[in-house]
């Protein structure tokens, strides 16, 4: 009697769903023809382990680049391998894998390099369908990314808006962001936690046309230590960066 109910609970575990994992995009994007982005993913796995990810897209809209690991989001998987890609003029699939152990919980699991293609097409998704750890299918929660592209002269040269850095990385109480934008304008920097929620906001931050520094400060009861994303929303539209505070 207890062998059988032990096979039997075994026969269950190998017909139960997969395991979850909760991935996040940003809900919105702007982008311009031949600018590039890069747009984290942060989730949640189970566990550590050989991550592979497949990605859909609308190619009239943008591409995907490349995809990353990246220091500055203290990754574990720092390096991304392209194994299938298969586009046609309304979608595009790729799938990634993941050659250096997995990305870890609570964390940004890798980062897409989107670029603006030119077309008549103005508005498209991104989308993160399919996750594996370890051969095992999880169950994707995430949400859709809704990319808009927005007009540009073709041949014209456009200066990207950007986040390229923050130094140090990690961080105590202040830190120096360093990105580019495109225009004179006035900007608004945001600080949220892996899981998107608000922590602090620098708001009509003025910025001139290329690249500007602006030194961010915080107290303690602003946000503790951990791994944060700082969000950069300007008229042309909105990147992300990875950063860190150690207290």
């Amino acid at each position: 009697m207890v062998r059988a109910y032990f096979l039997l609970m075994v026969m269950l575990s190998l017909v139960a769903p997969a395991t979850a994992a909760d991935v996040t995009l940003p809900d919105t994007i702007r982008i311009v023809p031949q600018q590039r982005l890069r747009i984290p993913v942060a989730g949640k796995l189970p566990r550590l382990g050989q991550l592979d990810a497949t990605i859909r897209f609308t190619p009239g809209v943008a591409r995907v680049a490349n995809v990353l690991g990246d220091p500055s989001y203290a990754l574990t998987c720092t390096s991304f391998g392209v194994t299938r890609q298969q586009v046609d003029r309304r979608v595009a699939t790729i799938d990634v894998s993941c050659g250096s152990g997995g990305a870890g919980v609570h964390d940004t699991l890798f980062a897409i390099l989107l670029e603006g293609v030119y077309s008549a097409d103005t508005e498209g998704t991104l989308e993160i369908v399919a996750l594996e750890l370890d051969g095992a299918p999880l169950t994707v929660n995430g949400n859709v990314c809704v990319v808009l592209k927005e007009d540009a002269q073709p041949g014209g040269h456009i200066v990207p808006v950007a986040i390229t850095g923050n130094y140090p990385n990690p961080f105590n109480t202040t830190t120096r962001l360093s990105y580019s934008v495109s225009s004179d304008q006035a900007v608004t920097i945001n600080v949220r936690t892996i899981q998107g929620k608000l922590v602090k906001t620098f708001a009509d931050v003025q910025a001139r046309t290329g690249e500007n520094e602006f030194t961010m400060a915080f107290l303690e009861s602003d946000i503790g230590s951990g791994r944060y994303i700082v969000e950069l929303i300007t008229r042309e539209a909105t990147v992300y960066h990875g950063l860190a505070v150690m207290r």
